[in-house]
């Protein structure tokens, strides 16, 4: 009976410790934040994030600091666009997202019309 009820003891501290290994995911996650020329913080800025090879957008605000969040993203080539009252929009397609990467996009809008764009492109860089 005591051997039986060592073993389950183990098997219980084995299991409670076997979850932080299987934590990492295979998601990722773009952060960054919204300025105006200045340094000054735009906050409640529309960034629009989209996967291209699956046609999902995730619409997000950036908050009182502008700081904004894309969490629990796919692995894929994405394009954010980011647009405020009084601003150009700005967009920077071809971001390359791996597997449980974390990517900062910083954003700096122009003053000017929204119906002008302020557009990067990144090369997508070649597999060897």
């Amino acid at each position: 009976m005591r051997k039986v009820t060592v073993v389950v003891c183990v098997c219980i501290a084995a299991l409670l410790i076997c979850p932080p290994l299987f934590s990492q995911a295979a998601n990722g996650r773009v952060t960054g934040v919204v300025k105006d020329q200045t340094g000054g913080s735009v906050a409640g800025a529309m960034v629009t994030v989209t996967d291209v090879a699956r046609g999902l957008t995730r619409n997000l605000t950036s908050d009182e600091s502008g700081s904004y969040l894309a969490p629990n993203l796919i692995p894929g080539t994405y394009t954010i666009r980011v647009t405020y009252a009084g601003f150009q929009a700005w967009e920077r397609s071809n971001i390359l997202l791996g597997v449980g990467g974390e990517l900062a996009i910083d954003v700096v809008l122009i003053p000017g019309a929204q119906t002008q764009t302020v557009t990067i492109t990144e090369e997508v860089p070649l597999v060897n």
